[in-house]
């Protein structure tokens, strides 16, 4: 049992470290420009309208980033899924009783995306009022550049 507790202590301690360390090897993938039209849950933060900038970190673990006069999110990548590369990335926001939420961010020129879950607090909302029903906005992020 001992032995156990330890390897489960030096397992976790090892992937705190991987985790909080900055890694020196980690590059810029992708970075695009936007503009938020409406208010938007972006992984636990909520954004103001304005213009915003993304950028994917690439490393042992995918970082998306984003910035703008109505605040800042850090998010880690998920699973990703290998899209066609296009000249522009794509956010897909989703709709639920009048409140905005991240669903997916395309990254085009670097083919990847990245899925979101909705945050359990407008799932709340939306059945709070009987409603699952959502629709979505996609809004077009122009690709400013990245590292390959």
């Amino acid at each position: 049992m001992f032995r156990f507790q330890y390897a489960l202590g030096a397992t976790l301690l090892a992937a705190a470290v991987v985790l909080t360390t900055p890694s020196m090897n980690a590059q810029q993938a992708y970075k695009g420009n936007f503009h938020l039209p409406f208010e938007t849950y972006w992984a636990g933060t909520v954004l103001e309208p304005g213009d915003y900038t993304v950028s994917l970190e690439g490393g042992p673990v995918s970082v998306l980033k984003v910035s703008g006069p109505g605040g800042n999110a850090t998010i880690l990548a998920g699973p990703t899924e290998l899209t066609s590369v296009s000249s522009h990335g794509r956010l897909t926001l989703v709709n639920v009783n009048g409140v905005y939420a991240l669903r997916e961010f395309d990254a085009g020129s670097v083919g990847k995306s990245f899925s979101f879950g909705v945050p359990k607090s407008i799932r709340d909302r939306a059945n709070a009022a009987q409603t699952a029903q959502g629709t979505t906005a996609v809004i077009t992020v122009q690709d400013t550049g990245h590292d390959r």
